[in-house]
């Protein structure tokens, strides 16, 4: 995926079960990428640095939403998790990323990718 520097992004988590899902966390996980420094915005994610249960991945953030609370979801309820990158490196970088949701059962869903931040546009 790719993304502008700056620019705000969203994903929609919907939940398609039966049931609420209770204590709903939502982690993103970035790949060691030291002279790149990719940031996720702070109005909507708690940096928590490296967490040992994903010991490839350099830093990692949790979601807490705009309102700095992620609240359970009802059934075929849909919340959207923003985006907004940043980087050091004006020319813009790339990194393997993992999105992990914990949704009140006993294994998270988990998905891998890897992102391309563009360069910011320098007028």
């Amino acid at each position: 995926m790719s993304f502008d520097y700056g620019k705000e992004y969203y994903i929609e988590v919907r939940n398609t079960g039966d049931a609420i899902t209770n204590d709903l966390q939502v982690y993103f996980y970035i790949s060691d990428v030291p002279e790149n420094d990719i940031y996720l915005s702070r109005k909507w994610w708690y940096k928590i640095g490296k967490l040992s249960d994903e010991s490839a991945f350099s830093d990692s953030y949790q979601y807490k939403g705009a309102d700095k609370e992620v609240p359970s979801l009802n059934p075929k309820e849909t919340l959207r998790i923003h985006f907004h990158f940043t980087t050091r490196n004006d020319k813009g970088c790339k990194a393997s990323v993992l999105l992990k949701i914990y949704y009140g059962q006993p294994e998270p869903k988990i998905f891998p990718f890897e992102i391309v931040i563009r360069g910011r546009v320098v007028k």
